[in-house]
C-alpha cells in the first residue's frame, strides 16, 4: 500500500501527497473559475474560490490519499446557469487544463534546472529535479485520466456537451462509472497504455520547451 513509502521513501511519500493534493485543488479551482465566467456563481457562493484541500477534497479524500496514493475532489456547479451552448464542455475541460498547465510548468522547471546543473549537481538540485519530474508526470496522468469519457470524470461532460444524444447513456450509468474505471485499470494492458501515454505527454512537453528555448 502507498503508505508504506512513508517508511521506505518518505521524500516520495510527502512529495506525492503535496503534488496530488495541490493538483486536485487547482483542478477544482479552475472548474469554479470557469463556471463563474460562464455565469454560474454556485462554487463561488459555496466558498470554492480557494486552494484549501479540506474544501475541495474533504477529510476522507485526504486520508485515502495518504493510505493509497489516490484521491478525488469536488466542485459544485449549475450548468443551467451557463451562458454559452458549450459552457458545460468549457467548465469540464478547465479542470484537466489546470493539470496540463502544471505539467508544462513543472517540465519547464525540470528542464531549466537540468540546464543549470551542469556536470555536478548538489543534493538539493537532484531532489528538486525529482520533485518537478514527479509533478510533471503526475499531472500528465491526471490530465489524461480526467478526459476518460466515463462519469463522473470530466471527459463525459465534454462528450455529452458536443453529442447531446449521449447524455441519457451517461445518466443511465449512474455510480457504475466508478466500477467501469476500476475494472478498466485492473487490466495490465490498459494500465500500460495509460502510463505510456502519460510518459509520452510529459516528456513531449519537455522536448517542446527544449526546442522553443534552445536548451
Amino acid at each position: 500500500m502507498f503508505i508504506q513509502y512513508l517508511f521506505s521513501d518518505a521524500q516520495y511519500f510527502f512529495w506525492w501527497v503535496i503534488i496530488a493534493a495541490g493538483s486536485v485543488c487547482l483542478h477544482e479551482l479552475f472548474h469554479a473559475l470557469a463556471a463563474y465566467w460562464e455565469g454560474d456563481s454556485t462554487a463561488k457562493d459555496a466558498g470554492y474560490f480557494t486552494l484549501n484541500p479540506l474544501k475541495h477534497m474533504g477529510g476522507a479524500s485526504l486520508v485515502v490519499l495518504m493510505l493509497t496514493g489516490m484521491c478525488w475532489g469536488l466542485c459544485p456547479v449549475n450548468p443551467s446557469r451557463f451562458r454559452h451552448t458549450y459552457g458545460d464542455a468549457l467548465v469540464a475541460f478547465a479542470g484537466p487544463f489546470a493539470n496540463l498547465l502544471i505539467m508544462a510548468l513543472s517540465g519547464l522547471a525540470a528542464l531549466l534546472l537540468m540546464s543549470a546543473m551542469g556536470e555536478s549537481a548538489s543534493a538539493l538540485q537532484m531532489n528538486l529535479l525529482r520533485f518537478f519530474r514527479l509533478a510533471a508526470m503526475a499531472n500528465a496522468a491526471f490530465f489524461l485520466f480526467n478526459l476518460i469519457p466515463i462519469p463522473p470524470l470530466d471527459g463525459h461532460s465534454i462528450i455529452s456537451s458536443f453529442l447531446p444524444g449521449t447524455r441519457s447513456f451517461f445518466q443511465s450509468m449512474g455510480n457504475a462509472g466508478f466500477m467501469v474505471v476500476f475494472i478498466l485499470f485492473s487490466i495490465p494492458a490498459a494500465r500500460a497504455f495509460f502510463w505510456g501515454g502519460a510518459t509520452l505527454l510529459s516528456q513531449g512537453s519537455m522536448l517542446l520547451w527544449s526546442g522553443l528555448l534552445g536548451l
